[in-house]
């Protein structure tokens, strides 16, 4: 199954260091090219995981 996400879900479950609950759960996760920038800038939570999910 494939999922398009937006920015919560992802957010949140880096912060508890689950992301990979998303893939175990969907496979692949598809994310807008908005969603990425707004992740991966800064020092959220996200951004290492995110840029090393090779799944999303």
């Amino acid at each position: 199954m494939i999922v398009v996400s937006d920015t919560t879900p992802l957010s949140e479950l880096s912060k508890i260091d689950k992301l990979d609950l998303l893939q175990a759960v969907f496979g692949r996760v598809i994310i807008p090219q908005q969603v990425y920038a707004e992740l991966t800038t800064g020092n959220h939570p996200a951004v290492l995981a995110v840029k090393s999910a090779l799944w999303l």
